[in-house]
């Protein structure tokens, strides 16, 4: 297993009533860089409900996508398998 720093961005999110975007960062514990990602996705999904709309057909525009995913050698300044959710750009559509 090793540390991975990810970094993810999404969009075509519905939250309070208008369109948002994110970005997403954490330290992960994974064997693989898609391991890793796919666990991030899964811990911010029991963070934000609204993340489960991506890949639904319901939302149809609601992604999440990897923008960075690196091995880290060094002490995360955070938690390991946690993320971080910074929402962007909630405007009402």
């Amino acid at each position: 297993m090793k540390i991975w720093q990810v970094a993810a961005q999404g969009e075509g999110f519905q939250r309070n009533g208008s369109n948002a975007a994110l970005e997403l960062s954490g330290f992960i514990l994974a064997a693989t860089a898609d391991e890793a990602f796919t666990k991030a996705v899964h811990i911010a999904k029991q963070q934000f409900v609204e993340l489960g709309q991506a890949g639904y057909s319901d939302h149809p525009r609601a992604v999440i996508n990897a923008d960075e995913i690196e091995e880290f050698s060094g002490v995360p300044s955070s938690g390991i398998d946690q993320v971080e959710i910074h929402w962007l750009g909630e405007y009402h559509a």
